[in-house]
């Protein structure tokens, strides 16, 4: 048995987490150790409900109160105890920062363990600053061994990190797919049921995401009701989420005279799935997403998506015309233009995007990143024990 300490993030560990170390957890050589820095985090207003009782493996939170509201020192030295009880052959971690996430990654380094860093980010979902660069550059080549990344554009910047190629593996960024095709299938048996329920409309765009900058809402409103002009008996516009500018984006919506536009608040995974599976089409219009999980959960229910060209799952997860659209999100005009080409194509090609979107989602499953990740850590550790000692 490979034994692995798992840091996916700081907190607030959801489904998506859980999900992935349970399925990490099913292959019979992987013991896998769930490490979360703290239970939530300070700037984190909604929390997901988990059933943390009923894990298959062993999940530990190094400290109780919420991340950015305890000692530095304290967290780091709860940290090396852990490890130091564990004594895990690897430890992967979700990056090389915050200070904890490197630190459990050069534990691994001193002693003897392999490090692995599972890598989301792309160079484009931020500005980058050359010295900054230089810096991830010396910590990738000095404490990782081995990297697994979401697809094609997260691969690109980790090897211009100085990550070799061989020990690149990919399927980082996946959901699990069976629950929401199931969910979405009990769904459609029901479906107006469902939709006198939770107040749906008949026909509209859906957006799930967090409300902050980044994910571009307010430019969305504003192609929304560009999109209404040109078709006033169009689709409607559902937002899911909550978020630091939740009343902003209201603000906006009111000016804008978008009266209709649904706001169902934070929404559970119970219940995310009816959001999906009732719409016509979805909407990721972030201007910085390392990948975009809730792209994969609209395709996993069967929806056509339109895309920002800045999400690192587009170039991987969108095939052009095929089962979506992507946009420079930047342009009120081109995602306007989008929901408009959604909008307007007949049900025989919207029901064959929905097909695309299906298979393509089916390559991107919980098996897919267990056995990817399993054999990133196989070859890791023998490569590492190779070594004798680690070098330094």
């Amino acid at each position: 048995m490979l034994k692995v300490a798992v840091f996916f993030g700081i907190g607030n560990y959801g489904p998506l987490h859980l999900a992935r170390a349970d399925a990490l957890s099913k292959v019979p050589d992987i013991d896998v150790h769930l490490i979360e820095l703290a239970p939530t985090i300070q700037t984190y207003q909604k929390s997901w409900e988990t059933a943390r009782d009923k894990l298959g493996f062993p999940l530990t939170t190094l400290v109780d109160t919420p991340y950015g509201q305890t000692s530095l020192v304290k967290l780091l030295k709860r940290l090396t105890e852990i490890l130091e009880e564990l004594d895990p052959d690897s430890v992967a971690v979700a990056s090389y920062s915050p200070l904890p996430m490197l630190a459990a990654a050069r534990w691994a380094r001193t002693h003897g363990a392999a490090s692995i860093i599972m890598f989301p980010s792309t160079e484009s979902d931020h500005q980058r600053v050359w010295w900054k660069e230089r810096i991830k550059r010396w910590l990738v080549r000095r404490y990782y061994d081995a990297g697994i990344v979401g697809g094609k554009t997260s691969r690109s910047y980790l090897l211009r990190l100085g990550m070799p190629q061989d020990r690149i593996w990919e399927r980082y960024d996946v959901i699990d797919n069976d629950y929401f095709i199931g969910r979405s299938r009990d769904i459609l048996d029901k479906v107006a049921g469902h939709r006198k329920r939770f107040a749906l409309p008949e026909r509209y765009f859906v957006s799930v995401g967090r409300f902050s900058e980044e994910k571009n809402l307010t430019r969305l409103l504003q192609a929304y009701r560009r999109y209404r002009d040109a078709e006033p008996d169009g689709w409607d516009l559902v937002i899911v989420g909550d978020g630091p500018q939740r009343e902003e984006l209201l603000g906006v919506a009111r000016s804008l005279n978008l009266d209709d536009v649904i706001w169902p608040g934070f929404v559970q995974i119970n219940e995310l799935p009816i959001y999906y599976a009732l719409s016509d089409g979805f909407v990721l219009p972030s201007v910085s997403e390392p990948w975009g999980l809730v792209v994969n959960e609209a395709m996993a229910c069967g929806l056509p998506v339109l895309v920002s060209d800045r999400c690192g799952s587009a170039p991987d997860l969108v095939v052009e015309g095929k089962n979506g659209y992507t946009f420079d999100p930047y342009s009120v005009d081109a995602i306007a233009d989008r929901m408009l080409r959604l909008a307007s194509l007949d049900e025989a090609r919207r029901a064959a995007m929905r097909r695309v979107s299906s298979e393509i989602i089916a390559d991107y499953s919980l098996e897919a990143w267990a056995e990817n990740m399993a054999d990133c850590l196989r070859q890791t550790v023998a490569r590492v024990r190779s070594y004798g000692e680690k070098p330094s």
